[in-house]
This record gives structure tokens, C-alpha cells and sequence, in this order.
């Protein structure tokens, strides 16, 4: 090996090492930003589901209570006959 050819392969390979470099810092760059953008979304569906159950449970407290308002209104109202509306004769009723 002459003095030339050495001094090539040196600055050869520092270009390599320096792109090996290069590359492992834009991959962990990259591996920083994905933990990031996951973190953040792991939030939001973390809030979402919280907001969710919160709605749910809000509509079954309603249903309970309206449950219990309908109870207490028939319990007022005492017990009721309902009549039927008479039925058309079948020939009648195709008419419609």
C-alpha cells in the first residue's frame, strides 16, 4: 500500500462511518418521534373511552330514572283498563 491509496481508504471509510452515524441518529429520530405520536394517541383513546363510559352511565342513570318515574305514575294512576280499538275485517285492512 502506498501513502495515496491508504489516505483514500481512511477518508473512505470515515464517510461510512460517518453515514452509519448519520443513519442511526435519523432512525432514532424517527423511533422518537413514533413513540411520541403513539404516546399521544394512546391518550386521546384513553379520554375517549373515558368519555364514553361517562355518557353510558349518564343514559342508564336517565333510563333508571325515568324507569322509576313510570313506576311511580302507574302506581298513582291505579290500575287501567285498555280497551282495543275494533279491528277492520281483513278485506278492509289490505285496502290501506
Amino acid at each position: 500500500f502506498g501513502i495515496p491509496e491508504w489516505r483514500a481508504s481512511c477518508e473512505s471509510f470515515s464517510a461510512q462511518v460517518q453515514h452509519a452515524y448519520d443513519t442511526y441518529k435519523q432512525i432514532q429520530s424517527n423511533f422518537d418521534k413514533g413513540i411520541g405520536f403513539y404516546t399521544s394517541l394512546q391518550d386521546a383513546i384513553s379520554q375517549l373511552k373515558q368519555q364514553c363510559s361517562d355518557f353510558c352511565l349518564t343514559r342508564k342513570m336517565q333510563r333508571d330514572d325515568f324507569l322509576r318515574q313510570l313506576a311511580y305514575s302507574h302506581q298513582q294512576q291505579g290500575p287501567q283498563v285498555y280497551h282495543q280499538p275494533p279491528q277492520q275485517p281483513p278485506h278492509q285492512a289490505a285496502a290501506y
